[in-house]
């Protein structure tokens, strides 16, 4: 793994300014220097040696070669490559020219090129180079103007060479710093688009772990959501580089408490070579402080979970909360404090932000669609109240009209069958008012229980108590372990009851009861041998009004309330085929409810 991260590996790149040099400015520079050499020549030739016309034949053919290789090779080697050349050719222009004092100055040319196109270090390396040669010439060379023991060319060229790498150097800091900038508010930019674009948190804190560690060189990142309380993990996202590694396996115990409660309180951490220190919070004049042993021992712990030797912990702070915290993995010898620090730095307090606004969203929409679905409840339950209520109160007023009047003569019998009837509706509404009081009664977050102590095996029993199977059907019990359940009596007797009920009136068969206990409680199933629900209604048959049996006793709404009861004791009541062509209800009650 590289030590150098995307965001920090954009060097400044002169490739296209190195093309326009070999392919423009230097073609220029020579033909200008040829003129002049041909000018010279023809007015006063006894000023130029065979020397001066080699070299600008030596020019000229280089110049066509690193003209063609520029279209071929990285045009930022050759023209580096060509510095190198021009000081030999000045340097022969030295030897052998007329003038060689006034050769030696032009040797700034190429150690302002370095500066340009090479690092600082091959700078200095030039001039130095460049001041030896002008000093050895001077004191060697025929045609120098005077004979001073330190040339003065040779002093401009070190004064003239080191101010140019002075000057190249605080210019490569200032344009790496301003690219690291730049690279920064790229990586924030596409963060804010992710975060923007996704309709989640879970798919927003995937895309912060993607980029992040891409950004910053890390072999592994995981992003953990904080929500309602700052030290719960909500969810938690994981991200590695090499794809055809074992995914990283994760879930919301993966951060124990020490790092959860640091990074609640705005705090961070990161683990190295030297050992645990605390990245303190973004509005803190330090950034590194040592940390303490429960701290390393909680980071040494979570980078074995994530494969990893060296890493980073930060929060994303939010005000005086943590919204969330992001985890950097990645193998010894990684300088997190610059591939990682700073960017986590500029762009936490922008992502919590962003990811707590998606969590807003998300809220939001998940309320809104709740009122909805409260609507259309609503709307739904008036509707099938007033359908139920219609129907037998028609019935009834229908029939007690009848016999109240005067010109229809009633024999005994049938009055007393439209009475029956009359009663039968009357009995109907009763039954339907008692159930929707019990409904409303009965909402898990509302119902008032008096849980306490009872055998199961005994409950059931009691439930079982005055009901009456059909002639040809009957109702069995089986009890293969009678454990101890918390419950609130005359609620599950309602529940069991009402189960119970349900299959002698719309099944097929005996009844079979059976009880036994599971290590977290208890299980009560009712067995009839009817054909059932159809599959596609199975997720509408504990919802209020729910019928699909051609009854007109009826009301549906039963298993809705035993649902109700059975959530109010932390438990559970299913529905499903089984073996046989029978179905069964499976009541789940844990051995304490709350």
């Amino acid at each position: 793994m590289p030590k150098s991260a995307t965001w920090t590996v954009a060097p400044p790149s002169r490739a296209r300014d190195a093309a326009t040099y070999l392919r423009v400015v230097r073609p220029v520079v020579l033909g200008v220097t040829a003129l002049a050499s041909i000018g010279t020549w023809i007015l006063q030739p006894e000023l130029l040696r065979a020397a001066d016309g080699i070299v600008v034949l030596v020019g000229f053919v280089v110049m066509l070669a690193t003209w063609v290789l520029s279209y071929r090779a990285d045009p930022l080697r050759i023209a580096v490559a060509v510095q190198g050349l021009d000081l030999a050719l000045i340097l022969i222009v030295m030897v052998y020219g007329s003038t060689p004092e006034q050769a030696a100055q032009f040797l700034l040319m190429p150690i302002i090129g370095l500066a340009y196109f090479a690092s600082v270090r091959t700078t200095v390396a030039g001039t130095v180079l460049a001041t030896l040669l002008v000093q050895v010439a001077s004191l060697t060379l025929d045609g120098w103007n005077g004979e001073k023991v330190l040339s003065p060319i040779a002093m401009l060229v070190a004064i003239c060479g080191a101010l140019v790498a002075f000057i190249t150097s605080r210019g490569r800091r200032a344009e790496h710093l301003l690219e690291l900038d730049v690279a920064r508010d790229r990586v924030a930019l596409r963060l804010a688009r992710g975060i923007r674009m996704a309709d989640d948190p879970s798919e927003a804190i995937h895309e912060i772990a993607r980029t992040i560690g891409s950004a910053t060189g890390a072999e592994r990142a995981v992003v953990v959501l904080l929500e309602h309380d700052d030290d719960y993990v909500a969810d938690i996202a994981g991200w590695q580089r090499v794809s055809s590694e074992p995914p990283i396996e994760l879930d919301v115990t993966s951060v124990d408490a020490t790092i959860r409660h640091l990074v609640s309180t705005g705090y961070g951490a990161l683990l190295d070579e030297r050992g645990t220190q605390l990245l303190m919070p973004v509005d803190s004049d330090e950034m590194l402080v040592p940390g303490n042993p429960s701290i390393e021992a909680s980071m040494r712990a979570l980078l074995d979970r994530l494969d990893g030797e060296t890493g980073v912990v930060t929060a994303l702070p939010m005000g005086s909360r943590a919204v969330g915290a992001i985890i950097l993995v990645a193998g010894s010898g990684h300088d997190w404090e610059q591939e990682a620090l700073p960017l986590l730095d500029t762009i936490a307090p922008q992502l919590a932000a962003g990811l707590a606004q998606v969590v807003l969203v998300r809220d939001q929409r998940d309320a809104l669609d709740s009122l909805e679905r409260l609507d259309r409840m609503r709307d739904r339950l008036i509707a099938n109240v007033s359908h139920e209520l219609r129907t037998p109160l028609t019935s009834t007023i229908g029939f007690i009209e009848t016999l109240l009047r005067d010109d229809l003569p009633f024999e005994e019998q049938d009055r007393q069958t439209m009475m029956e009837h009359a009663r039968d509706g009357g009995m109907r509404l009763l039954a339907l008012v008692e159930d929707l009081l019990a409904l409303g009664s009965t909402r898990p977050e509302s119902l008032d229980l008096s849980p306490k102590p009872q055998q199961l095996s005994q409950l059931v029993i009691d439930a079982l108590r005055g009901i009456q199977p059909h002639e040809d059907r009957r109702i069995s019990l089986q009890i293969d372990d009678d454990p101890m359940v918390t419950v609130d009596r005359n609620r599950m007797l309602q529940v069991f009851g009402n189960l119970i009920v349900n299959a002698m009136h719309h099944g097929e068969g005996d009844v079979d009861v059976r009880c036994h206990s599971i290590e977290a409680g208890a299980l009560v199933d009712v067995v009839d041998h009817g054909s059932g629900v159809a599959m596609e209604h199975v997720h509408e048959l504990f919802l209020p009004f729910a019928r699909f049996s051609t009854r007109s006793d009826s009301t549906g709404l039963g298993l809705a309330i035993c649902r109700t009861i059975v959530e109010a004791h932390s438990g559970t009541i299913e529905y499903e085929r089984i073996a046989g062509g029978r179905t069964r209800f499976r009541v789940r009650i844990p051995r304490h409810s709350r």
